[in-house]
């Protein structure tokens, strides 16, 4: 595991810093859609089915507006459902809102994990704002990308925690995974793998130094 030591940066400007760049990560996926309907087929699909099944009370196998099989995965529609009822925000208004709110949790959890692989605050915080790479485009995709980001995301912190303990073939394995689930979540990956290996040449680099230094003494 890598470890860095220096000038510790001071709570108050971390804090500020880090409030900053969560409302940035959000604004990021909400300003697209403020004030606006959905931009894709699927958005409209997904939040058709949840209303459907919030009045049916029921899941169904079957699309309500064809006879044909329901082909998008039941979670979205039924999360969707889920929040609504708890929430009774509109679904059109949740559609909205979600994405944002998934970046933010995807930044929280990469700083987290990028504070414990590196050891660097600001190093952490800038990876944390780079985030904003996992947009999947300029429209978003809505609620059916809640989907693939939640794997991706699940994915992204898995092969993250197995570079922190150096398991180069479970690391090998997960961005394989990830490559399939979600490209995009996949380059934020490789952007933060690249930032482990420059890292980790600079530790070999210093030790090297050090060694020397010390042949010399003696």
């Amino acid at each position: 595991m890598l470890t860095y030591k220096g000038a510790s940066m001071k709570p108050l400007i971390k804090n500020i810093l880090i409030v900053f760049i969560l409302i940035m990560l959000f604004l990021v996926h909400f300003i697209p859609h403020q004030n606006s309907m959905p931009h894709h087929v699927d958005s409209w699909v997904t939040i058709s089915l949840a209303d459907h099944i919030i009045k049916e009370k029921n899941i169904d196998d079957k699309n309500p507006f064809s006879e044909e099989s329901y082909k998008y995965p039941k979670g979205s529609a039924t999360f969707l459902a889920v929040i609504k009822s708890i929430t009774r925000i509109d679904l059109i208004n949740i559609s909205q809102l979600l994405p944002g709110f998934f970046l933010v949790i995807l930044g929280t959890l990469n700083y987290l994990i990028s504070k414990k692989l590196f050891g660097k605050e600001k190093l952490a915080l800038t990876i944390m704002a780079l985030t904003a790479l996992s947009l999947s485009n300029i429209t978003m995709l809505g609620p059916y990308y809640v989907v693939p980001f939640a794997f991706g995301l699940v994915l992204l912190m898995s092969f993250l925690a197995s570079l922190v303990y150096n398991k180069i073939l479970l690391s090998t394995v997960l961005l394989i995974s990830l490559i399939l689930v979600h490209t995009t979540t996949t380059l934020f990956a490789l952007t933060i793998f690249l930032f482990h290996i420059i890292f980790s040449k600079n530790k070999t680099k210093k030790k090297e130094i050090g060694r020397a230094s010390c042949r010399e003494r003696v």
